[in-house]
């Protein structure tokens, strides 16, 4: 009886390791296994990553058509309110950021399609379209109304001075995105100057207060 029961479990031994992994009819070898699922989670996490890195590039680029968009709307509001300022100084000051917003409005466009692919200027996303045309009708808003209530310089400098402040935070997030040296060149470039004119914006607010 023991001799029986000892051959039984020898059988049933044998069986467990002559058994194989089978794929449909195929017997499949462990090693196969473990190969084929590393290599589909290779795949996935290449589609992941992929997909990573596409979505940085847009919102990268989403960035700089907002800057594009700013810098084009915060320069004509310049233009339609700073002749209107009282002081020859602030007047000044104004000229001053419209040169280096046309100057930078003009160098990201040409970024937009050297680097970005764009066809052509606008904002591709109909969402930052609408966003800035917001922005910009809150701002002449507010000049408008320094403007009819005889104060016009105050309402000028405080939103330029917001206005320079908002746009060089926007210049810093896309320099710390961009892999394109062009992209980082032109935006440090511009975030300095705008630096400069934030200095003197402030300055002459506080003097004035």
């Amino acid at each position: 009886m023991a001799n029986d029961i000892e051959y039984l479990n020898q059988i049933a031994q044998d069986n467990r390791v002559a058994k194989k992994e089978t794929l449909g009819k195929f017997p499949i070898e462990p090693k196969w296994l473990k190969i084929i699922g590393a290599g589909i989670l290779g795949v996935i996490l290449i589609i992941i990553i992929g997909g990573l890195l596409g979505g940085l590039g847009h919102k990268e680029r989403d960035l700089v058509d907002q800057i594009y968009a700013r810098t084009r709307n915060l320069n004509q509001a310049i233009s339609e309110y700073g002749p209107k300022v009282k002081s020859s100084e602030l007047r000044s000051m104004g000229n001053s950021l419209s040169n280096v917003l046309a100057e930078t409005n003009s160098k990201v466009g040409a970024l937009l399609t050297s680097e970005y692919g764009a066809d052509g200027t606008d904002p591709r996303d109909e969402a930052t379209t609408t966003s800035e045309l917001d922005h910009i009708a809150e701002v002449n808003t507010n000049l408008n109304y320094g403007w009819l209530n005889g104060l016009m310089d105050r309402y000028f400098v405080m939103e330029m001075t917001r206005e320079i402040a908002l746009l060089m935070s926007l210049e810093t997030e896309v320099t710390e995105k961009a892999s394109s040296e062009s992209v980082k060149n032109v935006l440090v470039n511009s975030w300095n100057n705008l630096s400069q004119l934030e200095n003197q914006f402030s300055s002459y607010e506080n003097s004035t207060n």
